[in-house]
């Protein structure tokens, strides 16, 4: 099952034929909760990984790169709260090894090349929480 909205795959494109096929279908069925659960949870899905011959030592990849690729799903939206824009953030750059302590500059300088999707959506979502925090300034002052 294909999802038709863009999203970053560049982890998922690295991983081998059948831990994509596997990736792929965790993406279809999982929503974002149920990947943090299965993080926080260190729990692997034996059933998907079987189905799909995958040696479950890439299971951390894989869930890596789903993680990814379903927090880059979320559209910029101005119905996202500041709150959600950041946990989004938060996400995608631990994803791909950074904090939010670097600079997100920094951070999309160092990825630009490999991950393209995600570097747009960084700098959209960087847009929206800018709007989001002056909206905020406005209201709390008038």
């Amino acid at each position: 099952m294909a999802l038709l909205h863009p999203y970053e795959n560049y982890l998922i494109r690295q991983l081998p034929p059948n831990a994509q096929r596997a990736a792929e279908a965790l993406l279809a069925k999982t929503s974002l909760a149920e990947l943090l659960a299965l993080r926080e949870e260190n729990r692997i899905d034996l059933f998907l990984m079987d189905q799909n011959k995958v040696p479950h030592e890439l299971w951390p990849e894989i869930l890596r790169a789903v993680l990814l690729a379903r927090v880059s799903y979320f559209e910029p939206s101005p119905l996202l709260d500041q709150e959600k824009i950041l946990l989004l953030v938060k996400l995608a750059v631990e994803t791909v090894g950074f904090s939010l302590s670097t600079p997100l500059p920094q951070i999309v300088n160092a990825i630009k090349a490999d991950y393209p999707r995600l570097t747009k959506w960084l700098a959209l979502m960087a847009q929206l929480l800018a709007k989001v925090k002056s909206a905020q300034v406005k209201q709390t002052a008038g």
